[in-house]
């Protein structure tokens, strides 16, 4: 009853919200003085948690991906995207046809998402 009526009065209190942003060396053989080889991991209170796993089990039917998403899946990582791209290449050369790829490094993507964009698809998706 709570956490609807948060969403009911499209209020949820700065302090369920706020995170604590702890910043983690991407591999342990980088170099910790250079700022680009940190990623940052928010600490997230576990009532939040509590709500983001209440709007998952409401939302989730309407949250549907393709078989070609490898990321932010469960059970798929990243040998699964690895093996797919080795499979396409072996077809095409077993074909004696060139093969082309084009990698795009996306890292920033998700710092420049277009935010109506992204409530524009939700709302054609009809996500409550």
């Amino acid at each position: 009853m709570l956490i609807n009526g948060m969403f009911a009065h499209g209020f949820i209190s700065r302090e369920v919200m706020s995170v604590i942003i702890s910043p983690i060396v991407k591999k342990k053989n980088l170099d910790d003085s250079d700022s680009a080889n940190y990623r940052p991991i928010a600490l997230a209170s576990v009532f939040s948690k509590i709500i983001e796993l209440v709007i998952l089990k409401e939302c989730g039917i309407f949250l549907q991906t393709t078989d070609n998403q490898f990321g932010y899946k469960k059970g798929v990582g990243a040998e699964f995207a690895v093996y797919t791209v080795k499979q396409v290449a072996h077809y095409y050369l077993r074909r004696s046809t060139p093969v082309f790829a084009a990698y795009l490094d996306a890292t920033k993507a998700f710092d420049i998402v277009n935010q109506f964009s992204l409530l524009k698809k939700m709302c054609n998706r009809n996500i409550p």
